[in-house]
């Protein structure tokens, strides 16, 4: 995910955990076990992560 938003990574360590911490990895998680065995999950997650990125970027 890092290599997809390198403009975060640009701004420091701090905003990169500040982002991070605002994921719900919990609920994304449920979701990406609901697809376990039709999609490879860590792919599912990344897919998740990058939308949930992108939203949060171009809300700022």
């Amino acid at each position: 995910m890092l290599l997809a938003c390198p403009d975060l990574v640009e701004q420091g360590m701090a905003a990169v955990l500040e982002v991070f911490d605002a994921i719900p990895l919990g609920p994304y998680m449920a979701i990406v076990n609901e697809l376990r065995g039709r999609v490879h999950q860590g792919h599912a997650l990344a897919g998740i992560l990058s939308v949930h990125l992108r939203r949060l970027r171009e809300a700022r």
